[in-house]
Formats: C-alpha cells, structure tokens, sequence
C-alpha cells in the first residue's frame, strides 16, 4: 500500500565482477547510508580486488618490423561464475617500456567472456589501440579494473608468425586437435586442461617442446587407456595433473627436460611408466609426482651433499637419471609399486639404494648405462621382468629378492656384469 512505501527496506547490493578471481563478493546496504560507508565498502572491494585478481601472464606480438598489439590472459579460478559487463565494469590500461609510459586505453571487452566470466574459463584483455614501434625490453602492463590495481608483464613474441601463446580444451579430442595444430618449438605457451572424463587414451603430447601443461580439473578415465601420453618431446612443464581411472595413467615415451610440478597419479592400474628407449629419457628435471604407493623419488645432477639424503622414507618408486653420488636407504616397511619400473638407475654412478619393498610393475629394476650401481636389501614381487640392463657396469646386487608372476623372462641380462665382491640375489614366482 502507498502509506507503507517508506517503511520498506531497500537495499543496494554491490557485485563486483573480475576476472580470474577465487570468488566475488557482495556488499548489502540500504540506500540511505552514509558516502563514508559507501566508500569504505568500495575501499574494501578494490582491495579484494587487487588481491585475487591474477593474470595468466601476456605476449606482445611484433607485425613486420613494427609491435600491433598485445593480448593478457585472465582467469576465473574459482568455483562460482562471475558476472561481467563491460557497460558495468571498465577496464583501462597501461603499458610502460622500462618504466616509460608508451600506450594506454580501455578495452572494449573480455573476449570469450561476453555473458560473464564462468569457473576455469580463460578471458583475453587486448590492446585496442596499434603499439608503436621500439625497442622493448622491460615490459610492464598495468589494468585497471573498476579502479582496481593489477600489474603483469608482457613477454616479446620475437618473430610473427607463432602460434596464439595459450590454448584451452575440456576434452581428450579438443585437446589432441589443438595440440596437433601448434608447432612443434613453442616455448611458454599455455596449454589449460579442463576435467576431462575420459573414454579409453586421452591426453596425446607427440612431438612438443617448451609446452606449459597447465591442469585446471581431473582427468578421469573408465579403466582403460592411457591418460597422458608424453613421447618425443622436450622441455615440457607440467603441472597440476590429477589423473586416474585408467589402464596407465602417465606414460613418459623418448622424452627429456621433462618437469612435473604437483602431479598426482592415482587409482590407475599403473600409475606411471617410462616406455620406450630408456636412454632417451635419462636426462630431466625437477619431478613433483605422487601415486597411489606414495611419491617416486627423482634423483638427477651430482648430489650437493653426499651422506645428508633423508632415509626412511616412503616410496613408490626410485629413479636415477643423470645422477652420482646419492645414497637413499627407504623405509622398508612401506610397499611402493604401480609404477614401471620401480626402480630406475640410467647414465648415472655410484647410486646406492637399500631397504626398499614394493610390488606389482610390469618392470622391476631397469639399469641403463650405469656404473658402480650398489642395490641392497631390496624386495620387489609381482612383476612381468625382473631385472633387465643394459651396458650396467661394476653394479653389486645383495640381499635382493625378485619375484615374477607368469612365465615371462625375469632377467635379460644384455651386456650384464656384476662387479664388488658380488652379491645375492634370489628370483621366484
């Protein structure tokens, strides 16, 4: 009714809206409060703001001899859908050359977020203005996003002609299509997964150098298959993998300089194997890969600290790769397994590795054109081969247990010595 209309409460919510965020925020008020709570909340929400609001980094893209434009990612890493307007949220920027200020303008939208901003979708800010040609070195990007402050850097594109810097897929067949299409060197380009559920072989990296795998989900398969597929490439950062449900759930093929970054392969039949010529994959960098048996220990490069490694740790696999002087005694009362092989040592000396239990590989241990490899009280059951080397030299076995399943051949001793003052070693099935 008419005489009730100034006792309704009315209240203003304020919904800022921003790329890449974790969450937005909403801030309830009535109409009728004061300028300095208005601005004390607007305060507070460009301070979140700035905060949460993370850039996926940016390129600036050289055309001929001049520089046409740059292109920044920006993504929404939360759970909830943001909602964005460009009539409702402006967006300005700056771009600075060693801290000289050379470009500035709005932007007239997010590209593939017209209808807001939805979880784990990448936008694209581009400059709306041509850049001038010059000689960038240190480049600053600036965007303001309904006032707030956020700052990246462009990385220079050095030659036309390369591919987008990022590519977004949510499924095994968009992922491998997008993939084939980029060239074979691409370093620093993106590559975000989205949750995948999985039919069969998903994920196919053939041929890639200096990608940037980047998962924003799972990828989940139907108990067959292989999740991701690593196999003549180079260079590769992969990072935050969460695979499972398949046949194998990382196969590592031909492959070097590969580093993996929060990687976690579970509930597969095996988890991980390295397939293939060993001796192409034994030099690589820092590994961060847990499985269900626990974490593989990566050992590569000339120990810093002989006789300070941690002992009595948990396992689900040893490798050494390109590795000298490391000594790791493991807690013998954990079983560690579901990767192949279990116990890796090429082109590396002088690695000893004792007190190690595990299971179920279609490898146990794999000695690659090494020398002076000391094994020691080591059990490893259910498995298809138990050792086989190649070109292994002065290696002293004792106190190790292989048993096999089936009939297949445990032992393929090609070019295989044994050196120190030997050892026993006891295989049954």
């Amino acid at each position: 009714m008419r005489g009730q209309a100034n006792v309704v409460a009315t209240t203003l919510i304020i919904t800022v809206a921003i790329a890449a965020a974790a969450a937005y925020y909403i801030y309830s008020q009535s109409l009728f409060a004061t300028t300095s709570q208005q601005n004390a909340a607007a305060l507070g929400a460009k301070i979140k703001l700035e905060r949460f609001l993370k850039p996926m980094g940016g390129k600036i893209y050289p055309v001929s001899d001049s520089v046409s434009h740059f292109v920044v990612q920006l993504y929404n890493s939360g759970d909830v859908a943001i909602p964005y307007s460009f009539s409702t949220t402006p967006i300005r920027w700056y771009l600075y050359n060693n801290d000289v200020l050379v470009a500035h303008g709005g932007a007239g939208s997010l590209g593939g977020c017209s209808s807001g901003i939805l979880p784990s979708t990448i936008c694209t800010l581009e400059s709306d203005v041509p850049l001038a040609e010059a000689n960038y070195g240190d480049i600053r990007l600036v965007v303001f996003v309904n006032d707030a402050q956020i700052t990246t850097s462009l990385q220079p594109v050095p030659f036309p002609g390369v591919p987008p810097f990022y590519i977004a897929c949510n499924s095994c067949d968009s992922c491998n299509a997008k993939l084939s299409a980029l060239t074979d060197y691409n370093d620093g380009t993106f590559v975000f997964i989205q949750h995948i559920d999985a039919t069969g072989d998903c994920i196919d990296i053939n041929g890639k150098h200096g990608l940037i795998i980047s998962c924003l989900g799972t990828i989940v398969g139907d108990g067959s298959g292989t999740g991701i597929t690593i196999e003549n490439s180079s260079g590769l950062d992969i990072r935050n993998c969460d695979v499972s449900g398949f046949s194998t759930g990382i196969v590592i093929k031909d492959s070097n300089d590969l580093k993996f970054t929060g990687t976690y392969a579970h509930d597969n039949s095996i988890d991980l194997q390295l397939s293939g010529d060993v001796s192409k994959s034994c030099s690589q960098q820092d590994w961060d890969i847990r499985t269900t048996r626990g974490p593989l220990l990566l050992l590569h490069g000339q120990n810093p600290a002989p006789g300070s490694e941690p002992h009595g740790q948990s396992y689900s696999a040893i490798w050494a790769v390109g590795a000298s002087d490391y000594s790791i005694s493991a807690d013998s009362s954990h079983s560690g397994g579901l990767v192949d092989p279990i116990i890796l040592v090429c082109n590396s000396q002088n690695v000893r590795i004792s007190d190690f239990t595990a299971d179920t590989a279609p490898r146990g241990i794999v000695l690659y054109d090494d020398n002076s490899t000391d094994l020691e009280g080591v059990a490893l059951n259910n498995l298809d081969t138990g050792i086989y080397s190649v070109n292994s030299k002065q290696s002293t076995l004792d106190e190790v247990n292989i048993g096999f399943s089936g009939n297949s051949a445990f032992i393929s001793p090609e070019q295989f010595s044994w050196g120190g003052s030997g050892g026993s070693v006891t295989f049954h099935n």
